[in-house]
């Protein structure tokens, strides 16, 4: 290639070297204008993506502060701490193997599907606790639907 380079006649090479720097420039002012639009894209891809961020790192704190809130508010009702009592009492009347009879009642024997198991109020059993459960099972099964919760524990 370069022996055929030095045999060509200085006419025919200028062209060739014009045409060469000529591809050169276009293609270096070319990238460059690339580049500056993809730099200004990015930036502003960039300045997008950290408002995004920042809202729904807002949106997780609120949620999470409306979670303290809600365990805060039932925490301080006096009804809660009756309702627990009165779970408490019903658990020590039952006699002995209070977490399989449970487990049976409200799990395996549960007509409902997995998923569902919470649809049951009251496992009929005419127990002191499937009572308790039956008179607040309501009330918590629509908190926890009216609040998206997964579900709702009381922990004594």
């Amino acid at each position: 290639m370069i022996k055929l380079v030095s045999r060509m006649q200085i006419s025919k090479k200028l062209p060739l070297i014009m045409i060469g720097l000529t591809a050169i420039n276009v293609f270096s002012v070319t990238s460059l204008q690339q580049y500056l639009i993809y730099k200004d894209t990015i930036g502003d891809d960039q300045k997008e993506l950290s408002n995004y961020q920042s809202a729904k790192q807002t949106e997780i704190a609120n949620y999470l502060t409306s979670i303290q809130e809600d365990v805060a508010s039932l925490a301080a009702q006096p009804t809660t701490a009756s309702v627990i009592n009165e779970f408490n009492d019903a658990w020590a009347s039952m006699i002995g193997g209070q977490t399989q009879t449970l487990q049976t009642l409200y799990i395996t024997s549960n007509p409902n599907p997995a998923g569902a198991k919470d649809k049951l109020a009251d496992a009929g059993d005419q127990s002191a606790y499937s009572m308790v459960h039956a008179k607040y099972h309501p009330w918590f099964s629509k908190f926890q639907k009216l609040r998206d919760y997964y579900d709702v524990f009381l922990i004594n």
